[in-house]
């Protein structure tokens, strides 16, 4: 067994579950950045603060990561809210058929069946939920992005969970581009 992440064996033989992933013991310890970089990946994260007398949500998160590929599928996620619900009265949305994604996700991407089997990936909709019940979830060309927003700041750990979680997103992406470029040949 290896780790997902860094795709070494696990220092100590213990393993955490990322996303469906599993990240052994240095990453999760040491980070992920430089395993992923040598893989082909690139991790960025950028924290800001706004405040308002308006805005219930002033801490923002953005993890990016640089995919080794470029995509032809595009995909944009967001909580499903009462416009999403309209607007599923006019037009089709993608379902992935887990109750609890399908019910607090809105795909806004137009239906294909490449979109469909990449979202059949669970750990990819781990990742997707992770930050789309705050936030979105965006996919384009050769970047993923993770975008979050809090009424209160992240910890440390929590901080470092989210850009596991979005790395682990990136790594399903890619398995999920190898394994589709792979069978059209």
């Amino acid at each position: 067994m290896v780790c997902d992440f860094c795709e070494q064996p696990s220092p100590d033989g213990t393993y955490d579950r990322v996303v469906g992933l599993d990240m052994c013991t240095d990453c999760r310890q040491f980070g992920i950045r430089d395993p992923l970089s040598a893989r082909g990946y690139r991790v960025l994260f950028k924290q800001w603060t706004t405040f308002s007398n308006s805005e219930r949500s002033p801490y923002h998160y953005r993890v990016t990561v640089v995919l080794p590929v470029t995509l032809e599928v595009r995909l944009r996620c967001a909580r499903e809210g009462w416009q999403h619900r309209l607007v599923k009265l006019f037009r089709s949305e993608l379902q992935v058929g887990d109750p609890l994604f399908d019910d607090l996700i809105h795909v806004g991407s137009a239906p294909s069946a490449a979109l469909a089997d990449l979202l059949a990936s669970e750990g990819l909709q781990s990742a997707i939920l992770a930050v789309g019940v705050s936030g979105t979830f965006t996919l384009q060309d050769n970047q993923l992005e993770g975008y979050y927003r809090s009424a209160m700041p992240l910890s440390t750990d929590e901080a470092k969970t989210l850009i596991h979680e979005q790395a682990g997103g990136a790594i399903h992406v890619v398995r999920w581009h190898v394994r589709t470029t792979e069978s059209t040949r």
